[in-house]
């Protein structure tokens, strides 16, 4: 490899969490490094598209509010987050999260 290169197979661990329904042991899998390493790895497998995906399991949801608060705001979005993580949500105070909640369909 050239001076100044970066190798492209670099792999970073990332843990998926546990199933809370099945009570099944939580893995490790790799997960491409970012290219450049300026962005930061999330410390969640978690993105905004399962955060916005109505077919989304609700324990994921759940899963996603407590360890994703960037995703917060897409949960708030999404048409199947359930009564209780809606009220959740907006309790905390959060302007963007409070926008995204007024515009859901009542």
């Amino acid at each position: 490899m050239a001076p100044g290169q970066r190798a492209l197979d670099q792999t970073v661990a990332i843990a998926v969490p546990e199933d809370l329904g099945s009570g099944s042991v939580a893995a490790t899998e790799a997960a491409p490094a970012p290219h450049g390493g300026d962005a930061p790895v999330p410390p969640h497998p978690y993105t905004a598209e399962q955060a916005l995906d109505p077919s989304t399991e609700l324990e994921v949801l759940a899963a996603i509010a407590a360890q994703a608060p960037e995703l917060r705001v897409h949960l708030a979005s999404n048409p199947s987050t359930y009564p209780d993580l809606l009220d959740w949500l907006g309790r905390l105070g959060d302007p963007q999260i409070d926008a995204a909640l007024a515009r859901r369909p009542r």
